[in-house]
């Protein structure tokens, strides 16, 4: 039977294989406090135990820096739409095409939010299920 540290080290090597060129890192659980760089964080929210086949759901929280930008005369930051959409095309493209060993895996949902712990961001929280056919 896996665990939810099986989960985030597969998600963690598997997202390391893919060229995305991000600033920061990809990170198991949480990103190091105070980033300011585009980061990467796999995070596992709960796995069945104790029977077969075992169902999961991960997390994959893609973050990035918004825009200094001047709209009508004043200084804002705004979301970088563009990157987030650049980053959660490539790796919702790259999950779609790849098959885990003795899993199954669907895209359950997709969402840009406002990150509320670093000021100045937004993330992609892309929501993955996970069917353990072992």
């Amino acid at each position: 039977m896996k665990t939810t540290f099986d989960l985030n080290t597969l998600m963690f090597r598997f997202l390391s294989g893919l060229n995305l060129g991000i600033t920061g890192g990809i990170y198991k659980d949480e990103r190091p406090d105070g980033s300011a760089l585009e980061d990467i964080v796999v995070n596992t929210i709960d796995l069945t135990a104790d029977y077969a086949p075992q169902i999961a759901t991960s997390n994959i929280n893609i973050h990035v820096p918004d825009l200094d930008l001047t709209i009508n005369g004043k200084p804002q930051k705004k979301e970088d739409m563009a990157r987030l959409a650049s980053l959660t095309d490539t790796i919702l493209t790259a999950i779609r095409g790849h098959h885990f060993d003795d899993c199954g895996t669907v895209i359950q949902s997709q969402v840009v939010l406002k990150d509320e712990d670093v000021a100045g961001q937004h993330y992609t929280n892309i929501r993955i299920g996970w069917y353990l056919h072992e």
